[in-house]
């Protein structure tokens, strides 16, 4: 790292030590419903998404009664294009009472749904995935905000189903 970049990030960083923010409060908002996870992967943008076409994300979870993941990717996988839907991530601060940042995934996709491993000699927690791939990333000026399907077509992101 170039002494620049490092002062850069010094100067960033000088007395605001009370900002630096957990990554473990936070929420992810499907379909304008909160969908509870626990680990969100993949929340990225650059030049090897940009030669992808899509980014792709992971979302996990313990296993329940709620089968929202499931039936989202089911009526993907069949061709539902209703199924395409702008994610939220909102990050809170630590207290875990106010979003301090909000990110949109813009023409969200789920491509690929798992299970849990079943294991008889296991103790650990059951555990869904969703793979999703998107069009774009947004990190939203004003935290805990939502866009318009009008700002969305404005980007130039179609709900073209795909």
């Amino acid at each position: 790292m170039s002494a620049s970049a490092r002062t850069l990030i010094m100067e960033q960083m000088s007395g605001r030590a009370d900002q630096i923010l957990s990554g473990r409060n936070f929420r992810v908002f499907v379909h304008d419903r909160e969908v509870a996870v626990s680990q969100v992967r993949g929340l990225a943008t650059g030049s090897d998404v940009d030669r992808a076409e899509r980014a792709y994300l992971v979302l996990r979870r313990a296993l329940g009664g709620d089968r929202t993941l499931f039936f989202w990717c089911d009526a993907a996988l069949r061709g539902d294009e209703t199924a395409e839907s702008t994610v939220y991530i909102d990050q809170y601060d630590a207290a875990n009472q106010s979003p301090v940042n909000t990110w949109a995934l813009v023409g969200a996709r789920p491509v690929r749904w798992s299970g849990p491993q079943l294991d008889a000699l296991a103790d650990g927690v059951a555990i869904e995935e969703l793979e999703l791939t998107f069009a774009r990333v947004l990190w939203l000026d004003e935290p805990g905000a939502r866009i318009s399907a009008t700002q969305i077509s404005g980007m130039g992101v179609l709900n073209d189903g795909s």
